[in-house]
């Protein structure tokens, strides 16, 4: 299952940058074409409209009493154990250039791990982890609702894979736009290779 969290207030964008065109795609639907092998894409939050080219997608609201990430997470994983996934896939609706080769290849390596993690320069990605919601649902409620993402990984048995910096753009800031569109396409694919 595709988890994809879209629960964020946009509050340095003049926009809700859910609903920013990139490439012809919201960068909400961008996300969705990332996690195009996944049976079923769920989208967290958000008190708005979904852009047109993500309409046809279910989308859940986060959890009341959770913040930021945790809140489209903690809903997110009570909706896979409901329906029974073994796997979830993180996606924040704001990494367009992440794809569904990273993807991919966080599902390559997960074989017996509670989770698998892409990290740039030494730095994680949790939001674009892949993890068995039931280990990491436990996890979560072992630590404290105040403590970052980051830490509830250390509970877990995980593997990292290595990601490229651009591949992990977090668009945040107008200006993360314009670098966005300044960034050579082709040269990142011929990385990816």
């Amino acid at each position: 299952m595709g988890l994809i969290l879209a629960g964020g207030a946009s509050s340095r964008m003049s926009e809700n940058k859910a609903m920013i065109r990139w490439q012809g795609f919201s960068l909400l639907a961008q996300a969705t074409h990332s996690l195009r092998h996944c049976s079923v894409i769920i989208i967290a939050g958000g008190g708005y409209d979904l852009p047109d080219d993500v309409a046809m997608f279910r989308r859940i609201e986060d959890a009341e009493n959770e913040n930021g990430p945790r809140a489209g997470i903690v809903a997110g994983l009570e909706f896979a154990l409901a329906e029974g996934f073994d796997v979830v896939q993180f996606s924040p609706c704001d990494t367009p250039l992440a794809d569904a080769g990273l993807f991919q290849r966080l599902l390559e390596m997960l074989t017996d791990h509670d989770c698998a993690i892409p990290m740039s320069s030494n730095r994680m990605h949790p939001l674009h982890a892949l993890v068995r919601p039931e280990e990491f649902q436990k996890a979560m409620q072992e630590t404290p609702n105040d403590v970052g993402i980051h830490r509830i990984f250390e509970r877990l048995n995980d593997v990292r894979i290595e990601v490229d910096d651009e591949l992990m753009l977090n668009i945040n800031t107008d200006e993360e736009i314009e670098r966005l569109n300044e960034i050579d396409l082709n040269e990142l694919r011929k990385k990816r290779r």
